[in-house]
């Protein structure tokens, strides 16, 4: 299940990542395919922020024990250590531009943060 910004940001990302790519090409042939996978794996990271948030929502309604914060702490860091492991790796053995990866991870970012602010512009224009 994903949540409705996950959702939003994916629509964004498939539009401006290939954009971006193409529009990177001159740099080099490694640089567009850096980028798309940079924007693969932001948006991977995104969808597992969006599983745990919607963990946390759900259990924040229940007597949510500690073990379960704790083990939801447990998964964001070690979804970090994974996102940071397979860039590492694509950059040491799949010849992938640092730049591009990180040109690729700010566009989802950038995309994000854009949804956020213009669902909170929404969620105050609305009257009540």
């Amino acid at each position: 299940m994903e949540t409705g910004l996950v959702r939003k940001v994916r629509k964004r990302a498939i539009v401006l990542l290939p954009l971006l790519a193409g529009a990177s090409f001159f740099l080099g042939r490694a640089y567009p395919l850096a980028v798309l996978v940079g924007g693969v794996v932001g948006l991977l990271h995104l969808s597992g922020v969006g599983i745990t948030a919607r963990a946390v929502t759900l259990g924040a309604g229940q007597a949510a024990g500690t073990w379960m914060k704790g083990l939801l702490w447990t998964f964001s860091i070690l979804r970090l250590l994974v996102v940071a492991l397979v860039l590492a790796g694509l950059v040491r053995f799949g010849r992938m531009d640092v730049l591009g990866l990180l040109a690729g991870l700010m566009a989802i970012y950038a995309i994000v943060l854009v949804e956020g602010l213009l669902d909170a512009r929404r969620a105050l224009s609305e009257p009540e």
